[in-house]
């Protein structure tokens, strides 16, 4: 589709399993054309990869988070196998069980092991020894951090609630927690209160997935131990340069 009302011309004669939409098209723009398509009940759950020139601003930010977009790409920022990866990921949409790549230790084993048997997905050269804790209630979410990850060759095990991520800091004792504030059983910033008030776990970098970035919550974020903050919706250059910054 050309513009945004061919889009959902298209979109309303044929449901399709994914969209890749630009932000600044004539008359009809893709803002318009996300916040309709997740008004109608037959198009809420479609995944989408917002591929724009666009400088977004806050607001901007705040209505793609609003309409629950699962990639945000600039355009120039990757190149044609990067995006391909970004597209693949969305059309096969989450797995069945909690994604994860790497197996826990055995039960038997009485402390828990800082080394945990690793199992790396996919076809990248893992850069660090260290394990990525994933803490993340929303499965699209979920899927699409994990799928960066693998992207990037990086070994991860992952947590859906605050109380699940507290034991898998225990148990893996991992090198970089990427922690949705918004979680049940125990918010984010709970869970990160727990996590360095251990002694053991305290130097572990915990880096806060936010859906808000106003200075309060920023400040919140920080009294509570997190070492750094980013604002979803989620891109994957920004996953990359947060994972290279606190683990190598």
């Amino acid at each position: 589709a050309c513009d945004g009302a061919q889009a959902l011309k298209a979109i309303g004669q044929s449901i399709p399993d994914a969209i890749v939409l630009d932000l600044m098209m004539p008359e009809v723009d893709g803002f318009e054309v996300l916040e309709e398509m997740r008004s109608t009940k037959e198009t809420a759950e479609v995944p989408v990869l917002v591929l724009t020139a666009k400088e977004l601003t806050e607001e901007d930010h705040s209505r793609l988070s609003r309409n629950n977009i699962q990639q945000l790409v600039q355009k120039g920022s990757m190149n044609r196998s990067e995006l391909l990866a970004c597209v693949a990921a969305i059309v096969q949409g989450p797995p069945t069980t909690t994604p994860a790549n790497v197996e826990p230790p055995s039960e038997e084993t009485s402390e828990p092991s800082s080394k945990p048997a690793e199992t790396p997905r996919g076809t990248g050269v893992p850069k660090t020894g260290d394990v990525v804790l994933v803490v993340e209630d929303n499965p699209d979410n979920m899927f699409t951090l994990t799928a960066i990850l693998d992207e990037i060759g990086c070994k991860y095990v992952t947590a859906e609630d605050g109380q699940q991520a507290v034991k898998m800091a225990k148990q893996y004792q991992p090198g970089l927690i990427l922690m949705d504030m918004q979680l049940p059983k125990l918010s984010g910033l709970d869970a990160t209160r727990q996590i360095k008030a251990d002694a053991a776990l305290a130097k572990i970098p915990v880096v806060a997935l936010t859906a808000k970035a106003m200075k309060g919550d920023k400040d919140k974020i920080l009294a509570a131990g997190c070492d750094d903050y980013y604002s979803k919706p989620i891109d994957p250059k920004d996953v990359a340069a947060i994972v290279e910054k606190w683990i190598g």
